[in-house]
């Protein structure tokens, strides 16, 4: 059997009518592209719609294999199971509740199988619901650029572990590393990060994508803990990852500390999100990332100040970041 040049995989649970609009997209994008995409669709046990979706699409799209777990197996369980299964050199995880614009897998398709990059980074355009398959204007050309293992990593930086936006050289990964490797970051809700990190430090040829060619539905996650998932999890597996670059690794966790972290820590402050509640983590911040001079400049103050300093803090850190933005593009 023929290796498909790309896996898209989809996880998903009780979430059938965003599933029903990534499918249809799928449905049309596909034409003319059978034998080269593999599309893998892993239910979670749903007990919605889903399967109903799932089995309407494999009457339009035979090839498509479906899975359904018997029991909720967790999200990190469901990655792996789709990382797993796959055939493709290369490998899309796409979350069910994100939608790849009008012409972005066709021209995606040509970007592998003329530049066989290791890792590719795609921009997104983030909005509160998809109302409708229809997006607008389709993407008649990629704007890819090709970048340092280095620059992508402190660019893109905590936005790696946004599934949707990575597609990685399965095989290259395979080369070095077995599958049961791919599940060393269970636990930390960023599995995925086993394998877009490890393609990171070891490829040798990556392309980010200015296109928002994805869209993604915001604030839209839930059942794990935010604040230990980015704030402690994952500057602890970069470090991990880079321990043989110690100087990547600062980089990137510093500019996550001033980009990403500080509305995290005042979302769980101030933020009327059920997600932080169970969450009692800021002894945990101080542990973690007391190395670091963003702890003690920007992020202790937001944890402990009253709100009105608090907030003072937070505006501090959007200027910092869009400074560090502007000089990033000046480049």
């Amino acid at each position: 059997m023929t290796q498909p040049l790309l896996t898209i995989a989809i996880p998903t649970f009780n979430r059938g009518s965003h599933l029903e609009l990534l499918l249809t997209t799928l449905t049309s994008e596909l034409s003319g592209l059978h034998g080269q995409i593999e599309i893998i669709i892993s239910d979670n046990a749903s007990s919605d719609q889903t399967q109903e979706v799932c089995n309407n699409f494999s009457m339009k799209i035979p090839s498509a294999l479906v899975i359904r777990n018997a029991i909720n197996i967790g999200a990190e369980n469901n990655f792996f199971e789709c990382f797993t299964r796959a055939r493709g050199r290369y490998f899309w995880l796409i979350g069910d509740d994100d939608l790849p614009k009008f012409g972005t897998i066709q021209r995606i398709i040509n970007l592998l199988f003329i530049e066989r990059p290791d890792l590719i980074y795609i921009e997104s355009e983030w909005v509160q619901k998809i109302p409708t398959a229809d997006q607008g204007h389709p993407i008649d050309k990629l704007h890819a650029i090709q970048i340092s293992a280095n620059d992508l990593a402190i660019k893109i930086n905590v936005w790696l572990t946004f599934i949707s936006a990575t597609i990685i050289n399965r095989d290259l990964y395979l080369e070095k590393n077995s599958l049961l490797d791919a599940k060393r970051y269970h636990g930390t809700n960023l599995i995925q990060l086993g394998w877009v990190l490890e393609i990171l430090k070891n490829g040798n040829k990556f392309l980010y994508i200015e296109n928002k060619c994805i869209t993604a539905t915001a604030e839209n996650s839930g059942g794990y803990e935010i604040v230990r998932t980015f704030c402690i999890n994952f500057p602890k597996i970069i470090n991990e990852i880079f321990s043989e670059n110690n100087n990547l690794a600062r980089k990137i966790i510093r500019r996550c500390l001033i980009s990403h972290t500080p509305e995290i820590i005042w979302q769980f402050r101030f933020g009327n999100n059920s997600r932080f509640e169970a969450e009692k983590p800021l002894a945990l911040l101080l542990k973690a990332l007391r190395i670091y001079p963003e702890y003690w400049l920007i992020l202790a103050p937001i944890a402990h100040f009253p709100r009105i300093l608090s907030r003072l803090f937070l505006q501090i850190s959007y200027i910092i970041n869009r400074l560090i933005n502007w000089n990033y593009f000046l480049k």
